[in-house]
């Protein structure tokens, strides 16, 4: 019953889109539904592009075209994640000595480990010592195979994502002066 004597209206049930993850959010952020649209469709492009490029003739025009068109992915990724970073992080400050290991787990961690092991299984034998500058090169690099690039440059952003983010906050306002420029300079049907 509420002060008043009226009897208070029920919660609202639970629906589809509400998860527990959305309860462990700051007040004030939502969650970008958007993001997940578009995360959604770049990795169907991405699956796209490997099904195409794997099974079609590498000499094909089409199977070129199809790949170039739908190149843009890597660099999606990319964007999408320092941008979901800087909006989870909004004004609050980055605590590095939280930030750096938790990432450096989650993600530094496999990283090496299936390295090791695609490094490993290329050797075709038991290492030796003389082996392991080919491991550190591969560590380095993001050689180890094709795929584990993606992790190394995730890395890097999150070495680098606290001085990304100063430069986002610092320069906030000169990028909402410019794209408002740039938004009310174009003719409306662009």
């Amino acid at each position: 019953m509420s002060p008043g004597g009226a009897p208070r209206p029920p919660a609202p049930a639970p629906t589809a889109l509400d998860s527990p993850a959305s309860a462990d959010r700051r007040p004030g952020r939502r969650h970008l539904y958007e993001v997940d649209v578009v995360r959604l469709l770049t990795f169907v492009c991405v699956v796209g592009v490997h099904s195409v490029t794997s099974t079609m003739s590498p000499d094909s025009i089409p199977t070129g075209a199809f790949a170039s068109l739908l190149h843009f992915t890597r660099g999606t990724f990319f964007i999408l994640s320092a941008f979901v970073f800087c909006y989870a992080q909004g004004s609050t400050p980055v605590r590095l000595r939280r930030f750096w290991p938790r990432r450096f787990l989650y993600v530094g961690l496999p990283y090496v480990v299936w390295t090791v092991i695609y490094w490993w299984i290329a050797l075709g034998a038991t290492p030796r010592v003389g082996d392991l500058p080919q491991l550190g090169h591969e560590l380095l690099t993001g050689t180890g195979n094709y795929h584990l690039y993606f992790l190394l440059v995730s890395l890097q952003l999150y070495l680098l994502f606290p001085a990304l983010l100063w430069l986002v906050r610092r320069t906030a306002t000169t990028w909402r002066c410019s794209s408002s420029a740039v938004r009310w300079s174009s003719p409306p049907w662009r």
